[in-house]
């Protein structure tokens, strides 16, 4: 997907659904223990994109494979590190490809916006 055309899907968006390990921390498996859901870098340029999109209106809904157990660890992390966000969802699907018509990477995003 092209910039221009990640930007105008954002813009149009009401709500964006994120994905949490290695979209906004930079460890790819930061969520599978205890420790590293306290402990992950985030990402910070996604985050003030993020966060951007919150202030205008948008609901952020962060959406991980984390399990129930990890619930107060993740928000924790969100918050200490300054994500504003609507709500959590655990326990998505695990999977090794996500198709879908309205999926975009966070790599694309990154690079759409700077």
């Amino acid at each position: 997907m092209k910039p221009k055309e990640i930007k105008k899907m954002l813009s149009k968006a009401n709500i964006i659904y994120c994905d949490i390990d290695y979209t906004i921390t930079k460890e790819k498996d930061s969520g599978f223990n205890e420790k590293s859901c306290f402990t992950a870098t985030p990402n910070l340029k996604m985050r003030d994109i993020l966060n951007n999109y919150y202030y205008k209106g948008k609901a952020i809904i962060f959406y991980t494979s984390r399990r129930w157990a990890k619930r107060e660890a993740t928000e924790y992390w969100l918050q200490k590190n300054e994500f504003k966000y609507h709500s959590v969802v655990m326990q998505k699907p695990n999977y090794d490809v996500f198709i879908c018509d309205k999926a975009i990477n966070s790599r694309d995003i990154l690079k759409a916006t700077s």
